[in-house]
């Protein structure tokens, strides 16, 4: 039973925080460092990526099938937008993990994210309804060149995303959704370099891991609706809030 429920725990923290601008690599540092419990291991933290991709691959799947068919020009721009995280994850990969292990390092980075979300919430109340711009290759390259600062530990990559889309001149909508189709060859690259490093290493299979997937994409569903919701009605301001709160607290607890 105790397997169950910290498989459910861990499904429902990744999959809220990889989409609400709070950062889930934050969370995932913090909460066993103030429960005083282990953090996943790597086989299921992978389960819990591929929960996460599952929920926005169901939950956009027709405009993901345009990428390939009426709109290959935009699936080619997200790919080629991906390119900064892919370079910056082959060279800072060991330094990147080493802030895994500085909860107080953290909580600066949440206290930054929480500015960018602020951020993000004054320019979506300015754009209000803009009439959509095209994706052009600067500006979608630009989101990319922002999406490789959340491989730090609490820094949002939907946050940074959409922040950078707006301020570059998208719409909330066109922000949101370009923000989404970028993490999935990001969580791809992702769970690629989390199976190398698995392939050293012991491990055993257990149905909780599924369980953790499921809920992991349930609530990446809830969490894609909530974000949208919580976008378009101009009240990004709460989760930048609730950032900085937990920066600080991190800071002044560790």
């Amino acid at each position: 039973m105790k397997g169950i429920l910290e498989a459910v725990t861990w499904g429902v923290i990744q999959g809220l925080t990889e989409f609400i601008p709070v950062s889930s690599s934050g969370h995932l540092v913090l909460i066993p460092r103030f429960l005083e419990i282990g953090a996943p291991n790597i086989i299921f933290t992978i389960f819990l990526h591929v929960g996460t991709l599952l929920a926005v691959v169901i939950f956009f799947r027709k405009a993901l099938i345009m990428l390939f068919t009426k709109e290959r020009r935009l699936g080619l721009l997200v790919l080629t937008s991906t390119i900064p995280i892919f370079i910056c994850g082959l060279l800072f990969a060991d330094k990147i993990k080493m802030l895994f292990d500085l909860p107080r390092c953290v909580g600066y980075m949440l206290i930054i994210n929480g500015a960018i979300i602020i951020m993000a919430h004054i320019k979506s109340r300015l754009i209000n309804d803009r009439p959509p711009k095209s994706y052009s290759f600067l500006r979608t390259f630009i989101i990319g060149i922002a999406q490789a600062f959340a491989l730090l530990p609490g820094i949002s990559r939907s946050g940074i995303t959409i922040t950078a889309g707006m301020y570059g001149g998208l719409n909330k909508k066109e922000a949101y959704r370009f923000s989404f189709f970028l993490f999935v060859p990001a969580i791809l690259l992702a769970i690629t370099y989390s199976v190398k490093e698995m392939a050293v290493m012991e491990y055993a299979f257990s149905f909780n891991m599924i369980i953790g997937t499921i809920v992991s994409a349930v609530c990446g569903i809830l969490a894609l609706k909530f974000l949208l919701f919580m976008l378009m009605k101009a009240r990004l301001y709460i989760l930048g809030v609730y950032s900085v709160i937990l920066g600080i607290f991190s800071i002044i607890i560790f």
